[in-house]
């Protein structure tokens, strides 16, 4: 190979792993801007149904593992993001059930997605998986 197909070469891979990058970080801005979706329920601004909230396959992150991330299905990491993804509508939708039987404050709601909340574990457990998926993908986990 000589010096321009190498270069070419190498010009390519960056793309791809820039084009992976992208895709992973679109996934985590909409995980992200789901979360605000449960916030802005909890406060009253949103209404959203357990049921539905606990389909993982409904929001983006769900339809992506669906679509693109089948790309990765024999990769250990996506079970994992996949398992963690699940868990995490899990949580939500007890989140919404918990909130629909008797809290009586938005305090007390939002108390349920804050911090050291289990639904806040699972977020976060839900986007390092997704993270560990993207680093693998590129070469680097």
């Amino acid at each position: 190979m000589d010096t321009c197909e190498a270069a070419a070469a190498e010009t390519l891979s960056e793309l791809a792993d820039m084009t992976v990058a992208m895709n992973f970080g679109q996934i985590i801005v909409a995980h992200a801007n789901w979360k605000k979706r449960l916030a802005a329920h909890l406060e009253g601004r949103e209404k959203l149904v357990a049921d539905v909230v606990a389909k993982d396959n409904a929001c983006d992150f769900g339809r992506w593992l669906n679509r693109e991330g089948q790309a990765y299905v024999s990769r250990p990491e996506y079970r994992a993001a996949r398992e963690a993804h699940a868990a995490f509508h899990t949580t939500a939708a007890a989140v919404l059930n918990n909130q629909a039987t008797g809290l009586r404050s938005k305090e007390e709601a939002l108390a349920l997605v804050g911090f050291q909340s289990e639904y806040s574990r699972a977020s976060a457990q839900c986007i390092a998986a997704l993270t560990a998926l993207r680093d693998a993908v590129a070469g680097r986990g």
